[in-house]
């Protein structure tokens, strides 16, 4: 194929052929805003744009602005989010801006023919993995713009020894701007003149306004977008410029409610529901436990509904649980059922921004820096009132005995740097540190249990019969069960060691 096209001897037009599909957003959609297009592509065109894609990507980082987080190698989505959420609490703090967020969308020109087919004249594919970058490239002058603007004075920053004045992701973009009407209509001048440039249009049906402290209606009517209100979605981020409390992880619960809903956990063996609670159910706070702290009572209640499943399968069918939860969540080799512990495992996520802070350069980097460590080695900075719960540590000083175990190199010439000795690269892991911190020094038991070629439920009866868990009668009667505790063949008090050693 490559050899033809370079000939002229490959057919374009059937080559770019692709076909668009509106998914629904919301039940009921009725207006052409609340669906989502789709679009499939042919597997040929893919291979030339996946070609040249990774030839782009080579050189992405150094013409993509840092603002960019996404769909660049090396950066990541959450990054813009750190951005954000620093800037929302600084500019709370300083009560001197109104934030402004507007989602970019594309507008695609089109004419339609006798067979029912258009030909693209400005926009994006769907599905293409060279859109990605071409749209960062264009939305990229957005940059340019505010820019030029400051340096001429139309514009101003409102947290220049922090951030520069903007964060984008894809088709999502947060603009800082300052309390002056004449620099809010430069940059609703701005915005015009970028979409005239890019052929890009901004959404005014999704794009939101916030301020802190001002009239909001004046800004709202001066760009013609709705007011909006904290918390937030950013990427599925409550952005806010507290902290936030626990009815704001209420969708967390409410997917874990929904999802138990539709499993049928009565009809499923322990090992199944093991199996569903470690795939399914502990991933889906993942998201949100890699940027903020879980709160203890969200913990419990997230805690509750896996146990609740485990054991019972079925809410409206009580049982017994036989073992604490905390040795549920042990690993295997340790005596435990390896189910994941969402508290340790909060703690090795988080911790993952403190390495990169440590090892790596970026504008979030810089930001913290600039607003938390300064001059002072990050392990003599102390945590202040208002401070980030992202990165900065629990209480007083950083010990980093608690959280690292770093092996300094010194080097004469060479620059000096951090090594994670918990893993083989001497790179941080999230899985390694994870390990780290679940790790007790007791002999490792089981190992040879869950290896058994037998049935998994045979497996787990011996693992009761290893913590003396099973329901016998003197088990029975710990749970305040009323009965006789003696073995009816034998007239003997029924144990786990009447039963099955002696």
């Amino acid at each position: 194929m490559f050899r033809d096209i370079s000939k002229g001897d490959l057919p374009l037009f059937s080559l770019n052929f692709g076909v668009i599909t509106l998914v629904p957003k919301v039940q009921e959609a009725n207006v052409i805003q609340q669906y989502r297009p789709i679009c499939l592509l042919n597997v040929s065109y893919k291979i030339f744009t996946k070609v040249t894609t990774n030839r782009l990507s080579s050189v992405a980082n150094k013409v993509v602005s840092p603002t960019q987080t996404a769909f660049i190698k090396g950066r990541n989505i959450l990054e813009g989010v750190v951005i954000l959420h620093e800037a929302i609490q600084e500019l709370d703090r300083k009560n001197k801006a109104d934030v402004q967020q507007g989602e970019v969308a594309l507008l695609i020109s089109n004419a339609p023919d006798q067979r029912h087919y258009f030909q693209t004249k400005k926009g994006l594919w769907h599905g293409d993995p060279l859109s990605p970058l071409l749209f960062n490239i264009m939305v990229d002058m957005s940059k340019v713009f505010i820019s030029r603007a400051k340096t001429d004075g139309q514009l101003e920053g409102v947290i220049p020894h922090l951030v520069e004045g903007g964060s984008r992701f894809s088709n999502d973009t947060i603009l800082f701007v300052d309390h002056d009407p004449d620099k809010d209509r430069n940059m609703k001048l701005l915005l015009f003149a970028f979409e005239q440039a890019s052929g890009l249009k901004i959404n005014s049906h999704k794009s939101e306004l916030f301020c802190f402290r001002e009239n909001i209606e004046l800004y709202t009517e001066l760009f013609g977008w709705k007011a909006g209100n904290f918390p937030t979605n950013y990427f599925g981020i409550p952005i806010h410029y507290r902290k936030l409390r626990n009815c704001d992880w209420g969708k967390a619960e409410e997917r874990f409610e929904k999802r138990l809903s539709s499993w049928k956990g009565k009809h499923l063996s322990i090992g199944g529901r093991l199996t569903l609670i470690n795939s399914v159910l502990s991933s889906l706070p993942m998201y949100m436990m890699s940027f903020f702290s879980i709160p203890k009572g969200v913990l419990k209640k997230l805690d509750y509904f896996r146990s609740r499943f485990f054991w019972q399968g079925d809410k409206n069918k009580k049982k017994y649980g036989l073992a604490r939860w905390t040795i549920l969540c042990q690993p295997k080799d340790q005596g435990g059922l390896g189910i994941l512990d969402l508290n340790t495992k909060n703690t090795a996520l988080l911790s993952k921004w403190l390495y990169k802070l440590l090892t790596s350069d970026g504008l979030w980097q810089q930001m913290h820096r600039n607003k938390y460590v300064g001059s002072k080695p990050l392990a003599q900075v102390e945590r202040k009132s208002g401070d980030s719960l992202l990165v900065m540590p629990n209480e007083g000083k950083a010990r980093f005995s608690t959280l690292w175990n770093l092996r300094y190199k010194g080097r004469i010439t060479n620059q000096d740097a951090f090594h994670w000795n918990l893993a083989p690269n001497d790179r941080f892991s999230v899985k390694s540190h994870y390990a780290a911190l679940m790790f007790r020094n007791i002999p490792k038991v089981n190992r040879d249990l869950w290896k058994l070629k037998v049935p998994l439920n045979i497996k787990f009866f011996l693992w009761y019969l290893q913590y003396g868990v099973i329901l016998t009668k003197d088990n029975l009667a710990k749970l305040s069960w009323q009965g006789s505790l003696t073995y009816t063949s034998c007239h003997k008090e029924e144990t786990i060691n009447h039963l099955f050693l002696v």
